[in-house]
């Protein structure tokens, strides 16, 4: 019975062994340390049948073998115990302070029993009936007891950490002590020799929850998957070397349905992994969809990959005779030092971080990981946090900066600029928050409080009556390519009873830019419902006048320089004399800001500038100051 048990044992083993090394493995700490204990418990496994064949078939012939072959076998058995802690604990490194020193015991424990073993007496006896070897005496006594130190200290800290470590790894953990404690208790009180097959179940069971390479790569490519970058980024930042990789992201919305589903989709995936793979990269991650990562530990090979990346991506991809452009945005990201990072999940976070923001660009970029880097996205998950918090507790504010119509000598309109007041009743000028907000999304939830606080001041307190026909609300560019912001802002003025001409909401260059046409899909409803727009900071950017022309705004609004430059040079004085006889050919009204001078406003009304907005009228106030201001003025 003993050969038959132990034989499975091996069969089991040697499968395992056989499905790792046929798949690819990333090199990190828990898998090394599994693959000792499975060849150490292949190896005691083995020398188990071996003692039982010696003793049945050769009867005690070569008792010097016998000897070297019984204690080799306690050996192994031990040290399987003692790699069991190590493998337990591979994944505590930071949360136990004294992780190095614990191993240490138990290295000594495990050289203390080994010595016993050696030196003290072993005897065995072969029982024919079961076909069973029975071990006993001094030697198997101080192992029993070094094994179950061993695996009593595994439970402890099992137990004691058991909200540090994964799941399954947890789970794992402690079904496997519990197995070697129930067949050590079998073994040595009823004689059935079930260590050995335990330890193979053992191996089994941790193959099956956690070491399959399977469950580290993507189905279709073959590639590693996020899994298997996270532990490899976890292995990195133990090791703190430098590498370096690049993500080669995509925005999928830019494919149509045909491009990413079916046979074409499967074999542009097979034919990109294929190429990436070419790279010499150390590890190359498929990730969900169509962006992959490559990692590199030769800075000069990351260089040479992205050059080889970009120049490939230009061409055309053939998928099944069927010609496509593939746009994408190389990523690359250097790490001269992990050590910046509290934890891989922190490098990970900041990755995906700046490959969300380099997909909202018009080019790829590169980052340097360090101190500097960690510190400028510490601060914008601070202003995250801080923009989330204000929108809960309500101390999101709109301030009101007023247009004056040089036509009525009167203020007219008033721009709604949002402020956020910090507890202790500091105001946080847009300039520090807007950027972060658009980068996080937050300006969508950001946005539809400012416009609903707009529209509540303005049916609140009658400011038709008051003389402003309208107010003016910015709309970002993240905001204007969200499908469902028409609807969401006519439900609130519907809501609220809001006449939709007095409403003009803002957009600019940049918003046309991001996806005209869902831009003009939410232009076109909110105008038909009764709303105007116009086009901010005309004088930044482009300054494509293609837009007046495309978009249908009402009003065009000169930013500060494109004003100021009126005022400074002959050159910026006919230039914008130009574009004001242009824009007024089209019908369409012009504001001009940064207006600080009453030497600046009466040369601007002889040009025929309708609105003035700057300081020489007012900076943008609270609600209530605003209210007192047209008050006096109107």
């Amino acid at each position: 019975m003993n050969i038959q048990i132990q034989l499975c044992g091996v069969a089991l083993l040697l499968l395992i062994t056989l499905l790792l090394v046929s798949q690819r493995r990333i090199d990190i700490s828990s898998q090394k340390v599994f693959n000792t204990i499975l060849v150490c418990v292949l190896s005691s496994t083995v020398c188990n049948i071996l003692m039982t064949m010696m003793l049945k078939v050769w009867k005690f012939q070569y008792i010097i073998v016998e000897e070297v072959v019984t204690r080799t076998y306690m050996f192994l058995t031990l040290f399987v115990c003692a790699l069991s802690f190590i493998y337990v604990t591979v994944e505590l490194e930071y949360v136990i302070a004294n992780i190095v020193q614990l191993r240490k015991v138990a290295t000594a424990v495990m050289v203390v029993a080994t010595i016993a073993m050696i030196v003290c007496d072993i005897d065995y006896k072969f029982d024919d009936q079961f076909g069973v070897v029975y071990l006993y005496g001094p030697s198997v006594n101080m192992a029993y007891m070094a094994a179950a130190v061993l695996v009593l200290a595994n439970i402890i800290i099992l137990m004691r950490y058991r909200s540090y470590m994964d799941k399954r790894r947890w789970e794992a953990g402690l079904i496997w002590m519990t197995m070697w404690i129930c067949s050590a208790v079998i073994q040595y009180f009823r004689h059935v020799p079930m260590i050995d097959y335990a330890g193979a179940l053992g191996v089994c069971l941790l193959f099956i929850k956690l070491e399959n390479p399977e469950s580290y790569l993507d189905r279709e490519t073959g590639l590693f998957n996020e899994q298997s970058m996270r532990l490899f980024m976890k292995a990195q930042y133990k090791k703190n070397p430098k590498f370096s990789m690049i993500t080669v992201a995509t925005n999928e919305s830019m494919y149509s349905a045909e491009e990413t589903s079916g046979r074409k989709a499967l074999l542009m995936a097979m034919k990109i992994s294929e190429f990436f793979e070419s790279l010499d990269a150390k590890v190359v991650v498929k990730h969900t969809g169509w962006s992959h990562t490559l990692i590199f530990e030769d800075i000069d090979k990351m260089k040479s990959a992205s050059l080889k990346i970009q120049k490939r991506f230009s061409e055309k991809w053939d998928a099944d005779k069927k010609f496509t452009d593939i746009q994408v945005k190389p990523t690359i990201f250097e790490f001269p030092d992990c050590s910046v990072a509290e934890n891989e999940t922190e490098m990970i976070e900041y990755q995906n971080t700046f490959i969300n923001e380099n997909l909202k660009t018009s080019a790829s970029k590169v980052l340097v990981f360090d101190s500097t880097c960690i510190d400028r996205i510490s601060e914008n998950n601070r202003i995250s946090a801080m923009i989330v918090d204000a929108i809960r507790e309500d101390r999101v504010e709109v301030f009101y900066q007023p247009i004056y119509s040089t036509e009525h000598k009167l203020y007219t309109s008033a721009e709604a600029l949002v402020r956020i007041r910090e507890k202790d009743g500091k105001l946080i000028m847009p300039g520090v928050f807007i950027p972060v907000a658009e980068k996080t999304g937050l300006i969508i939830e950001l946005g539809k409080v400012v416009f609903r606080k707009a529209c509540i001041f303005l049916k609140e307190n009658n400011l038709i009556e008051k003389g402003i026909k309208y107010l003016e609300i910015n709309l970002s560019a993240v905001q204007c390519v969200k499908e469902e912001l028409a609807e969401q802002y006519i439900g609130i003025m519907e809501e609220l009873k809001i006449d939709p001409k007095t409403i003009n909401l803002e957009i600019t260059e940049s918003a046309a830019l991001s996806s005209k046409e869902i831009l003009l899909k939410n232009m076109n409803r909110l105008i038909e419902y009764g709303v105007e727009f116009s086009l901010d900071d005309f004088g930044t950017g482009y300054s494509n006048l293609n837009y007046i022309l495309e978009l249908p705004i009402s009003i065009v609004k000169f930013d500060r320089q494109m004003t100021n430059s009126y005022f400074e040079s002959e050159k910026g004085k006919l230039i914008m004399e130009a574009t004001i006889n242009m824009i007024k050919a089209v019908g369409t009204k012009i504001v001009s800001e940064g207006v600080e001078t009453k030497n600046q406003l009466d040369l601007l009304e002889k040009v025929s500038i309708d609105y003035i907005q700057g300081y020489y009228f007012s900076k943008p106030v609270s609600g209530s100051d605003f209210l007192e201001l047209i008050k006096e003025k109107n």
